[in-house]
């Protein structure tokens, strides 16, 4: 063994402090010892067994959660091409950028407020065909001017109009109903320079993609509400505004939320999720989705936070439950997804690397909340304006 020969080394050595060569020795013991052991088993399968961690010896692998035939129902009515053309209606809008709320030379049925009625339309709608069953109602604010996302840069440059739109459909059950789980995306787009309202901000991704899976729950949840199958706790489905600009539609909801003492108990926010389809792209991944999911609060008292790492518990926080229930679910109904399983996979912190998202707004009013990605992002479909450049789109 080179670490022994290593010791026997160290403890030749004449100036050698004594302290070290005793500590040596000792080394030398216990690695003769340790050795001794290991011959002396005359059953490798029984050391193998031995060598186990006690959950592998004596537990067994979580059994997967029983799916509900309901929701395996509310799953295959699930549209690609409703959700297609819902993006594709939203990148008509040309720019979406907040800031287009403000300008009076866009084109009629373009910009952020042409989008926002366009949403609310669709909600409407699934109300529509579902009995009235959904409460659509639209956040309607004005943000000032003031410090940007992060201390940087104001992104607001005037008093701002933003329109956060959702939709309510109520739970049946008087005590559960009280508890409330939100979906969410961002309608919101950008170029380059991220006051520019007037270029082609197309956003299919970002955050089109998160918006459709919005819309496209309310309307499948809300049919089979309407039909056969009642859920006991509320579920809202959002889309806000102002993310680009600094997380401003959320952070105005999830205040609403806590000033008028909603229950929220899971908030799940959907921000680019479209996945990349380049050609040749080997590194993406169709089959995995991270969710990421905030720790401890930094804005916790000190004495909690203190507390928190006294017993381990910095990994224990309600978001990080919720993405593990997350993985749980998935096990129950998105393995045999079709044409290919999906897999949600863990990312221990709040965000990608010098990035944020709208779960954030929710998070710092201590709901729990996370988020979806897709597994590799694609920085040229992001935060650009639409060029070809040296064969890139």
């Amino acid at each position: 063994m080179q670490s022994a020969r290593f010791l026997r080394s160290l403890a030749a050595v004449p100036s050698f402090p004594s302290s070290a060569k005793r500590f040596a020795t000792l080394c030398l013991v216990a690695l003769a010892v340790a050795g001794g052991g290991a011959r002396a088993q005359k059953h490798p399968k029984a050391a193998a067994a031995s060598d186990q961690p006690d959950y592998a010896r004596a537990g067994k692998p979580l059994p997967v959660s029983p799916a509900d035939a309901q929701l395996q129902a509310a799953l295959r009515d699930v549209s690609p091409d409703r959700i297609r053309q819902n993006i594709e209606h939203l990148v008509a809008f040309n720019n979406r950028s907040t800031v287009s709320s403000t300008e009076t030379d866009l084109k009629p049925g373009t910009g952020i407020l042409a989008a926002a009625d366009w949403i609310r339309g669709q909600f409407e709608e699934y109300s529509k065909a579902c009995g009235g069953c959904l409460e659509v109602k639209v956040d309607d604010f004005v943000e000032q001017p003031g410090q940007g996302y992060g201390g940087g840069r104001s992104r607001i440059a005037k008093p701002t109009p933003l329109r956060n739109v959702y939709a309510i459909l109520r739970g049946t059950d008087p005590a559960a109903s009280k508890r409330m789980y939100l979906v969410t995306g961002h309608y919101d787009t950008r170029v380059n320079d991220v006051m520019n309202a007037h270029d082609f901000a197309p956003g299919a991704n970002d955050d089109s993609s998160g918006s459709a899976v919005s819309m496209e729950s309310a309307r499948v949840f809300s049919a089979r509400y309407g039909s056969q199958h009642r859920f006991p706790a509320t579920l809202v489905f959002v889309c806000v505004a102002g993310e680009e600009q600094g997380l401003y539609g959320s952070a105005h909801l999830a205040k609403l939320a806590r000033s008028e003492g909603w229950q929220l108990e899971g908030v799940l926010n959907n921000d680019i999720v479209g996945g990349d389809t380049t050609p040749g792209d080997t590194l993406q991944s169709k089959t995995r989705v991270r969710v990421f999911s905030q720790g401890i609060l930094p804005t916790a008292p000190i004495e909690q936070i203190r507390a928190a790492f006294a017993v381990g518990g910095e990994s224990e926080t309600p978001s990080r439950q919720l993405a593990r229930e997350v993985l749980d679910v998935d096990r129950a109904y998105l393995a045999e997804a079709k044409p290919l399983p999906l897999r949600s996979v863990m990312e221990l912190r709040l965000d990608r690397f010098l990035r944020g998202g709208d779960h954030k707004s929710f998070s710092d009013q201590g709901f729990p909340a996370i988020r979806f990605t897709e597994w590799r992002e694609n920085f040229n479909h992001q935060h650009q304006n639409v060029r070809e450049e040296n064969g890139v789109q």
